[in-house]
């Protein structure tokens, strides 16, 4: 059997982010043996086995390979079962996954990551918020530590800090948290903008970028709008009356240029409203609304998975308990579950 050691040597001690020399400095060997190992030219000696794999935190069947495939398998089911449940918002059911997850695999970054975003994500009042983090905010601090100095993967290792923003802020430190979160690339370091820099204007690869840009700029803009509207001070039927007024402006303008974005835009727009229903209690009209969202999601093919995703948290979701009591509400689910 082939169990391709120095493979899973290089990739762990990578993952650490440590030299050859400091592996070969920690074990009281040369680096010349561990270079050699790595390179598949010999192979350590049986007594190295233990202490290799405990200094990569690993199982001895891990650092040989045995059964690797099989454990990738399973991770992915836990990541797919996470984003599943996730959809359907099941909240209580997310957290009980990834605690089993990440003690079954406590060195995969993967599960690290979305255990950790777990564990200082909040729901609630900021009361509470607060406590819930704080309560695991040694945890958090540790594993996101060992993010921070062992794993190479860009996008947990930025997930990371907002993670641990969390727990600053919750501690009671905002300005640690903003600091944190300072390290953060802007607007115009993002790889979306710097790629359209790349770019002559007016080439074809220019425009895709641009164009892409606009789009999340766009949905950024209009996401922050109606959180402006929402959680501001006003009537509630005052808040419902702007809301509207900004589909009918989206619609209008839909309807001079055909830009296909914007029918995600009116979709969310219209959800938004049946949303804030649902915070108001006002079950019987969340239908009304979702109805009219949906109409303009399914014109367009690029809204299909969303389409579904949302259709599944409706269904599932504990959330809208109440709402599913309602014959308008079940019947809106119907009229577009052919549409998922």
């Amino acid at each position: 059997m082939n169990l391709d050691i120095n493979e899973h040597i290089k990739r762990l001690r990578k993952a650490k982010n440590i030299t050859q020399e400091k592996l070969a400095e920690h074990l009281n060997v040369s680096i010349q043996a561990v270079s050699k190992w790595e390179r598949g030219e010999t192979f350590p000696d049986i007594s190295m086995i233990i202490p290799l794999a405990s200094y990569f935190g690993v199982s001895t069947d891990e650092l040989l390979g045995v059964d690797a495939a099989k454990s990738e398998a399973r991770i992915q089911e836990y990541l797919d079962e996470y984003h599943q449940l996730s959809t359907q918002g099941k909240c209580k059911e997310c957290t009980e996954l990834l605690i089993k997850a990440h003690r079954e695999f406590p060195n995969d970054f993967r599960i690290m990551n979305w255990y950790t975003q777990d564990i200082t994500v909040g729901r609630g009042s900021d009361k509470s918020v607060d406590e819930k983090i704080l309560a695991h905010a040694d945890e958090a601090a540790i594993l996101c530590e060992r993010i921070f100095s062992e794993c190479t993967i860009d996008e947990i290792r930025r997930e990371a800090i907002v993670s641990m923003s969390r727990v600053d802020k919750a501690r009671g430190d905002t300005a640690k948290a903003l600091e944190r979160l300072a390290s953060l690339p802007d607007w115009y370091t993002t790889q979306g903008q710097v790629s359209e820099q790349l770019f002559p204007k007016d080439c074809e690869e220019w425009r895709y970028w641009l164009s892409k840009n606009f789009d999340e700029l766009c949905d950024f803009a209009h996401n922050k709008l109606l959180k402006m509207i929402w959680f501001f001070d006003g009537e509630f039927d005052e808040k419902i009356s702007t809301t509207l007024r900004v589909a009918d402006y989206l619609i209008k303008i839909l309807e001079d240029t055909g830009y296909e974005l914007l029918y995600h835009l009116i979709w969310q727009t219209y959800a938004e409203i049946g949303r804030q229903h649902r915070l108001a209690e006002k079950h019987e009209k969340i239908a009304k609304y979702y109805d009219m969202g949906f109409e303009y999601a399914i014109k367009s093919d690029s809204n299909a998975s969303a389409v579904k995703n949302s259709l599944t948290w409706l269904e599932n979701n504990p959330w809208f308990e109440e709402a599913r009591k309602h014959e308008n509400f079940n019947a809106m689910l119907e009229k577009y579950k052919p549409f998922a």
